[in-house]
This record gives C-alpha cells, sequence and structure tokens, in this order.
C-alpha cells in the first residue's frame, strides 16, 4: 500500500498523523533529487509489472491447495534450499531468507469471456538477513529470468537466466523478483 509521497521517499519524520500538521512535515515538495527520482521510477515499474500480471491481481485469496485446473499449488513457500517449506523450517529461529512462488497456472478465476485467466509464475526471494544468503532455485523444467533485484536500480544490472537447482547469492536485506520462462 502506497501513500502519497512514498513512491518518491518522502517522510513525516515518524508522525504517523502528520493530517493536523500545517507545516514542512506534511507537505509534497515535487522538486525531486536524483534518490527520489530514481525511487519514483522504481516505484513506476512495480505498478506496470502488478498490472501485467494477473498472478499479483487476484479477486480471490491465496489457498495453498492444489488447483483443480492445473494440478499444481497457486501459492508455495520456498526454504533457501529451494524445496517447500516445512514445519520446521517455519519454526526455525535461523529463518533468515524465504521464497513465495507464485504459479500463473492455477488462477481460478475467468476473465470477461468466460475463459481461465493464465498468467506468468513468479518466484519471489527475500532476504531478511544483513549478509548475502544462497538460495536455490526450485526444480522446474523451464529457466526463470531475474526481472528486479532491489539490490540494483538499474533493471539493466539484473536480467539473467537461472535454471532450476542453480544457487544464486541474495543481497543483504534486499527482495529478488524471477519470471519463469520458456526454455
Amino acid at each position: 500500500m502506497l501513500l502519497s509521497g512514498d513512491e518518491c521517499g518522502r517522510t513525516q519524520t515518524g508522525n504517523n498523523n502528520a493530517y493536523c500538521q500545517d507545516n514542512e512535515m506534511a507537505w509534497m515538495h515535487w522538486d525531486h533529487d536524483e534518490s527520489e527520482q530514481t525511487l519514483l521510477e522504481f516505484t513506476r515499474t512495480l505498478i506496470t509489472f502488478r498490472q501485467e500480471h494477473p498472478v499479483l491481481h487476484r479477486r480471490e485469496f491465496f489457498s495453498g491447495w492444489i488447483s483443480d485446473d492445473s494440478g499444481t499449488k497457486d501459492i508455495t513457500w520456498l526454504s533457501p534450499g529451494g524445496a517447500e517449506m516445512t514445519q520446521d523450517a517455519w519454526e526455525s529461529a535461523d529463518g533468515r531468507a524465504i521464497g513465495l512462488m507464485l504459479n500463473g497456472d492455477a488462477i481460478k478465476e475467468r476473465d470477461e469471456k468466460g475463459e481461465p485467466i493464465r498468467g506468468d509464475t513468479l518466484l519471489a526471494v527475500f532476504n531478511a538477513y544483513w549478509e548475502p544468503i544462497p538460495f536455490v532455485i526450485p526444480q522446474s523444467d523451464r529457466r526463470w529470468e531475474v526481472i528486479l533485484d532491489t539490490c540494483h536500480t538499474d533493471s539493466s544490472d539484473t536480467k539473467r537466466l537461472l535454471s532450476g537447482g542453480e544457487k544464486f547469492t541474495i543481497h543483504a536485506r534486499s527482495v529478488v523478483l524471477l519470471l519463469r520462462v520458456e526454455q
């Protein structure tokens, strides 16, 4: 959820209710410096990406159950080893990174013509730790394209393909978004 100004790094200096303030704390500044402009462009890119991928704007909550249509789960949580999270992994005090796979073939909704909605399968990897963590790409017959890495402000720095079972390093306190692509 974005509030006005979040997209360019505006701050209310810790005040969560600045509506009653008629001073610089609540004012919106429209002259963005380079870092604010970079954040604004990054936010625009994310909004466009979300609009282009139906798996990110579903009308129903994810269930984690196997879909009748595709025979696969709509959402799968992954450990850094690339396997589905176990109860032990969820309860581990050492958990510092997690993956979230959203299956674009398991969308239950239909479009305005009654046709099943299909989309791309996405993988988001989150590292909450202050050091880099190795993460194994889940096994798949397709490759994964790195679409976004929050450690890089320039998206051209992130474009690379990874194969199932391949290990990559997710930088400290960052998010990597991958798209499953045809071979």
